[in-house]
């Protein structure tokens, strides 16, 4: 591990991170709910999925209901709320760390 792995950029990774992972997982879950399905379903085939440890099954009812949603927004919010955060402020600054350590050459994960 790099020198300038700092536990604050390693944490900011884990933040991106997860962002990325949940967005991934939102997509597939809308995909899969242009069709029929019920929560209980989608965890059935994708019992591996991040996102069944973030989302409350109110939430994913909704998402099935149809309703309109962004993915990329309704992860960061999951992700804020992983982390006890409350501003999006801190996305922003994550991926400014992360972009830097990249450049700089430190390591991707």
């Amino acid at each position: 591990m790099p020198c300038d792995d700092t536990p604050a950029l390693r944490k900011s990774r884990e933040r991106v991170k997860l962002c990325e992972t949940l967005i991934d997982e939102l997509r597939t879950n809308y995909r899969r709910s242009l069709r029929y399905c019920t929560v209980e379903q989608l965890k059935q085939d994708y019992p591996d999925f991040v996102l069944w440890s973030h989302i409350t099954d109110h939430e994913l009812r909704r998402l099935l209901s149809g309703e309109e949603f962004r993915p990329r927004n309704l992860a960061k919010c999951l992700t804020l709320r992983a982390y006890n955060l409350t501003s999006l402020e801190t996305f922003k600054r994550d991926r400014l760390n992360v972009r830097k350590a990249i450049r700089d050459g430190s390591s991707t994960d």
